[in-house]
């Protein structure tokens, strides 16, 4: 999860860091001589290797809809926050029903996961 997140924040960065930038011979002149660019080029490098990390450690089916949906997630929810952009409210029900995604595969398989510890416990069951 810690890499989907560290490359959310790369992505915002990356936006703030070309935000400027005009499209033409010397863009990337520019965009070089940004520090903002090498910051989200660094924090982006971080963020790969802790993905390897995870690949790694755990099956791509776990990881890859993790990491994907919080690098989406992330950038989001820290332009809100920073720079108090407004968000439609049909792009917030599609970030709560990421975050139930991301919730769901995070407790494994249904019959080991989240739901059904709900049903186990409404049932008494241990």
């Amino acid at each position: 999860m810690t890499s989907g997140i560290v490359l959310g924040i790369s992505a915002l960065l990356a936006r703030v860091a070309l935000g400027d930038a005009v499209v033409g011979i010397y863009a990337p002149v520019l965009i070089f001589m940004n520090p903002l660019s090498w910051l989200s080029l660094f924090i982006g490098a971080i963020g790969f290797v802790y993905l390897q990390k995870a690949l790694h450690q755990e099956k791509i089916s776990y990881v890859a809809p993790l990491v994907s949906s919080l690098s989406i997630i992330t950038p989001v929810i820290l332009s809100v926050v920073f720079f108090h952009e407004g968000v439609p409210v049909m792009r917030w029900l599609g970030i709560w029903l990421i975050l139930v995604g991301v919730i769901g595969i995070s407790h494994g398989d249904w019959e080991e996961g989240l739901i059904a510890g709900f049903i186990k416990h409404f049932r008494g069951e241990k």
